[in-house]
């Protein structure tokens, strides 16, 4: 009789030793970023130049699954600055201005022409973990990203709106402990992205291959 209670209450810290590893385990974060990206110089055409780099804000959630896997849900919103070069470009991107004789559809701008390309990115990723329980612990992570953006035109060029996309997202980080709850973290996200602007006839696209740098606070949860 003695011993079985012996082997009831053992299995009972058993049972409570798991259910507290699992509450461990199974936590989540909400994160807040700011974000500086870098862009690839693309083309669109025949004339499309360079991106001026510029920053945007974040905000994630994050559930633990267990010790090491989570997956994450981001909403970002970034954007660039962006400079036509001094050659011809699609009017059905670019509209507003007169047609070059002899060519149908086509305008051309000066080097100053300008606008700005504004992206908003909701990504799902999943992550491994390491050193978790330490002071700064690194992860990786891979998912995809549902992207849209639009783009406003100066004077000299009017807005437009660029199709959404689905596609692959791959990121790396840093998370560093200030207190149990509180984390601050850095991480480099990049989303490859072939842009086209909604009714494009031949499907002409800008290669847009932003690589983010996210600085932000976590708290866990």
């Amino acid at each position: 009789m003695i011993q079985r209670i012996y082997r009831i209450v053992f299995l009972l810290f058993i049972a409570a030793g798991a259910v507290r590893l699992s509450a461990q385990m199974k936590s989540s974060e909400i994160g807040v970023w700011v974000i500086n990206t870098e862009w690839k110089d693309s083309k669109l055409g025949d004339g499309f130049g360079a991106f001026d780099d510029t920053s945007g804000q974040g905000i994630a959630f994050n559930r633990y699954w267990t010790e090491r896997f989570s997956t994450e849900l981001s909403a970002q919103r970034f954007g660039a600055q962006t400079f036509l070069g001094a050659s011809s470009v699609p009017v059905r991107y670019f509209c507003g201005f007169g047609e070059l004789p002899g060519q149908p559809g086509v305008i051309v701008f000066t080097p100053s022409s300008t606008g700005k390309l504004n992206v908003t990115a909701i990504t799902a990723l999943a992550q491994m973990h390491f050193n978790r329980a330490g002071r700064v612990a690194p992860y990786v992570g891979a998912g995809v990203s549902h992207l849209s953006a639009d783009f406003d035109g100066n004077a000299e060029v009017l807005p437009f709106d660029v199709e959404s996309d689905i596609t692959w997202a791959a990121a790396a980080g840093l998370d560093v402990r200030i207190t149990d709850r509180v984390f601050l973290t850095g991480e480099l996200r990049y989303i490859p992205w072939s842009a086209i602007a909604e009714g494009a006839a031949n499907g002409e696209s800008l290669n847009v291959e932003p690589l983010a740098l996210n600085a932000g606070v976590k708290v866990r949860f």
